[in-house]
């Protein structure tokens, strides 16, 4: 496939900055070789549920982050048929990444990493989207949410241009329905946009951002430290309700 992108770039007059990829299972091992064969100059990789068995050990041969500009990992079945430990630039833990509501007598593992796929699908013309809600590391999550975490949001999945480059590693939880739509999006409440300082701000949105979001106000526990200063944006009504939850922002 690497190659196969090479000649696409040389003889089909693509660029390279235009290619997105993503892969299921072993296929989200496999594009972690593309990516190393192109010496990690892919803007982006997801990777659903990358395969777990083999590829547990040390290995050179999984998916990393070193793979592409930006490499999103869904984990939904963690210590059986997926790989559980973060892999990516931002890994996401739907209902801990282990288990997936739903699937029941999933001994095997196959319905909790086949909604990996699901969810991944749905993702891309969901209007609701999937937010997940950011976690200090991969122990801190737990089927029910974050030990501890900044609250900040992001999304999954969905449309590859709105996943912009983060400078440090992350990890997220969600939580999803049991059947289709599994997406439950944010509905309510006042949702801001991260913007990397005040001059980036307009009356439209962020110049420059990271696309993560937290919530203003509200219940001050949900709100937890940030070990940076941050500012955000967003949109309100015109009049009460002024919030306009995730719609908010867009």
């Amino acid at each position: 496939m690497g190659k196969f992108i090479e000649f696409l770039v040389r003889e089909g007059g693509i660029q390279l900055e235009s290619v997105r990829i993503a892969g299921f299972s072993l296929g989200g091992q496999t594009v972690g070789y593309v990516g190393k064969y192109l010496k990690g100059q892919l803007p982006v990789i997801i990777g659903v549920d990358p395969a777990g068995p083999l590829f547990s050990e040390n290995s050179d041969d999984r998916l990393t982050y070193q793979d592409a500009k930006y490499v999103e990992v869904i984990h939904t079945n963690g210590l059986k048929l997926g790989y559980d430990k973060p892999l990516g630039h931002v890994d996401f833990y739907p209902n801990n990444g282990r288990t997936q509501p739903g699937c029941t007598n999933d001994l095997a593992g196959n319905c909790a990493h086949g909604r990996g796929l699901l969810y991944f699908v749905e993702s891309i013309t969901s209007e609701k989207g999937f937010w997940g809600t950011r976690c200090d590391s991969r122990d801190d999550i737990t089927k029910d949410g974050c030990v501890n975490g900044d609250g900040t949001l992001r999304k999954m999945g969905g449309d590859p241009k709105e996943n912009q480059i983060v400078n440090q590693r992350q990890v997220y939880w969600m939580r999803t329905n049991e059947e289709e739509p599994f997406a439950m999006g944010v509905q309510h409440g006042f949702w801001a946009k991260r913007c990397e300082t005040r001059d980036d701000i307009t009356e439209s949105g962020c110049v420059n951002g990271d696309g993560m979001l937290r919530k203003m106000g509200g219940d001050p526990t949900f709100n937890q430290i940030v070990n940076q200063r941050q500012v955000f944006w967003l949109r309100t009504n015109d009049e009460e309700p002024f919030a306009l939850g995730i719609a908010g922002i867009e």
